[in-house]
């Protein structure tokens, strides 16, 4: 069979391949795993959606956490995180945060947690894979969240 032939066969079934993006929903549940002067690992409970015809792994993740102006650190993938192909299920994903600025100024921290609504901000990248391919996603996200159903101060 000519090279060509096959090539131009795998080209047409490659382009014809339509990615659907992946749905993320809220945080269902966090857990503490460890905590130690360096960094606080955590494990999510997140809602994922894939509709998808095949499975992807996210390779690495790199988040810079700010909570109202008041740096939490970084955040870093600590464990293998798999999305099965045609699945709607819910992942725990493992975190660790490096809250290296944290101690510097936790009185406003403090302050920030005290109010009801908060700025949460998030911002690096994601980086998905499958195969020999490798997708980066970048995060830039600023949202208010709410701590507790009435506010302390």
């Amino acid at each position: 069979m000519n090279p060509l032939f096959i090539i131009l066969i795998l080209v047409a079934l490659l382009s014809s391949c339509n990615i659907r993006e992946v749905e993320i929903g809220n945080i269902e549940g966090v857990s503490i795993k460890n905590i130690t002067k360096e960094q606080i690992s955590l494990e999510l409970m997140v809602p994922v959606k894939n509709n998808n015809n095949f499975a992807f792994t996210i390779s690495d993740v790199n988040i810079d956490l700010t909570l109202s102006n008041v740096n939490l650190g970084k955040v870093k993938k600590s464990t293998k995180i798999r999305i099965p192909a045609n699945s709607s299920e819910t992942q725990n994903v493992g975190i660790d945060i490096k809250y290296s600025k944290l101690t510097e100024n936790p009185l406003s921290l403090i302050t920030a947690a005290l109010k009801n609504k908060i700025e949460l901000k998030a911002t690096g990248y994601i980086k998905v894979r499958k195969f020999l391919f490798t997708k980066k996603y970048d995060i830039n996200e600023n949202q208010p969240v709410k701590l507790f159903k009435k506010g302390l101060l």
